[in-house]
């Protein structure tokens, strides 16, 4: 054999390596991708079984829109849009705070405080009010079992007025 066929021949044989290098990297990216598209489709196919509890208000002076999320694993709770529909008032507060407080069985435990702000009408402080409370609850039951409120303080040199606004979570929960 000429010593041009043996180079040749080398170069082919490490040619073919790389190739079946190449095409064993390309299989085993490609079961990577396949395997973690399945898991990912199973994630999203869990996160279907999420029920969801609207929160209303019965108190007169206040509409708000908010609900809960849940399923097995975790939950959120979600207040937004708190509107004062208790007359026109055009009082500028020193001071106004808002906390969100769970009854459970007579037992009263602040879950959550909004922030603080300093010379404002009671409306435009309300506009910014959004609570999101993660992992609030996880069982149904202490859904059906518990009372929320929101306490709201709007503090001037004239007035001190203190709302507590009850919210009732909506319809039974199936978990």
């Amino acid at each position: 054999m000429d010593l041009n066929n043996k180079e040749e021949l080398e170069l082919t044989k490490n040619n073919k390596r790389q190739i079946n290098r190449h095409i064993y990297y390309i299989v085993v990216l490609s079961i990577f991708f396949i395997l973690s598209i399945l898991v990912l489709f199973k994630k999203t196919d869990n996160n279907e079984r999420f029920e969801f509890k609207t929160i209303t208000t019965n108190c007169e002076k206040f509409t708000i829109s908010a609900s809960v999320d849940y399923d097995k694993q975790i939950s959120s709770l979600y207040i937004t849009n708190i509107n004062y529909c208790g007359g026109n008032d055009k009082t500028k507060y020193d001071n106004i705070t808002c906390s969100l407080y769970e009854s459970v069985e007579g037992i009263n435990k602040k879950i959550s405080t909004c922030s603080s702000r300093n010379n404002m009408k009671l409306e435009t402080y309300l506009e910014q009010v959004h609570l999101n409370i993660d992992s609030y609850l996880t069982k149904c039951k202490s859904y059906n079992n518990s009372s929320l409120y929101l306490e709201i303080n709007a503090i001037s040199k004239d007035k001190n007025n203190l709302y507590i606004i009850p919210l009732n979570l909506g319809n039974s929960c199936s978990k």
